[in-house]
């Protein structure tokens, strides 16, 4: 389910135009034609949109919120979340999408072989993709999840330069601040996927944050 969220997440964002199959708003693990030809329950869809909706506005703490969407993920809701922040962003960042560079970023650590990261970049205006992959050697034996910050050690996220203060987690709607050293600007990893398995990043201009 973490590299479904993975791929879900890359699908949509990536150059190009996302391909969804209606019905795959959910977890989708049939393999072929015409097994994955079966009737969809466009009503329960709905009313899973329409009570996540309400859901999100409701709750004012959004890590609560997140938590209980990862704690019951057999349902798929999570998936449906992600999807949802997801075109919400690309309909209102809807040129950095269509437009912006595609900039793949390095990551660094000891748990970098994990990440797969890229940025869409366009007239300043930056958005920042990051997941995890293979995540079954990631986790091995000792995690149960990619949020736990333990599990990324010194695992950092390497961004290009563009005099930000920080980037805004879409998920989760924290501010992550952006490092700086002798090697450049980076995000740590295990903020990065703290309180969320993927991550969906805004650039902030200097000063919006304290």
């Amino acid at each position: 389910m973490f590299n479904s969220l993975s791929q879900c997440l890359l699908k949509m964002t990536s150059p190009g135009v996302p391909d969804i199959y209606q019905g795959n708003e959910l977890w989708q693990f049939s393999l072929v034609d015409p097994d994955n030809r079966q009737p969809i329950d466009y009503r329960h869809r709905q009313e899973l949109l329409k009570s996540l909706s309400l859901n999100v506005q409701r709750h004012k703490d959004v890590g609560k919120h997140l938590g209980s969407l990862l704690a019951n993920m057999d349902g798929g809701l999570v998936k449906l979340y992600l999807t949802q922040t997801t075109l919400a962003l690309r309909r209102k960042e809807a040129l950095v999408f269509q437009k912006g560079h595609y900039i793949p970023l390095q990551a660094h650590g000891q748990r970098s072989e994990h990440i797969l990261a890229f940025a869409r970049k366009l007239e300043g205006r930056s958005v920042i993709i990051a997941v995890p992959r293979l995540c079954a050697t990631l986790l091995g034996d000792n995690f149960d999840t990619p949020c736990e910050e333990s599990l990324w050690g010194d695992t950092t996220l390497e961004i290009p330069h563009s005099a930000r203060a920080c980037y805004h987690q879409v998920f989760t709607g924290e501010c992550i601040p952006v490092n700086r050293g002798e090697q450049g600007e980076f995000l740590p990893a295990a903020k990065l996927f703290r309180d969320f398995p993927v991550a969906l990043l805004v650039s902030e201009p200097l000063g919006t944050h304290a």
